[in-house]
């Protein structure tokens, strides 16, 4: 019960961490595409984005698997 109430949650959270990546890329945006700040931050908001859509990935695979988790496949 606890695994299909996770799974269930993921696509939300995947959904609010784009929301946030798109709020947090438009705040560094003001600080100029040269700054090594903005680079940095665009860099660690691309690997937040690669994780929000394993993250997403995930959920749709549990979707179509749920026992996939205990039987690893």
């Amino acid at each position: 019960m606890a695994v299909e109430q996770a799974v269930g949650d993921l696509p939300d959270l995947a959904d609010r961490v784009e929301a946030l990546l798109a709020t947090a890329e438009d705040a560094i945006a003001g600080f100029g595409e040269n700054a090594a700040f903005s680079r940095e931050a665009r860099e660690a908001l691309r690997d937040i984005q690669g994780a929000a859509e394993a993250v997403e990935s995930l959920a749709r695979a549990l979707e179509r698997r749920p026992n996939s988790v205990i039987l690893g496949r």
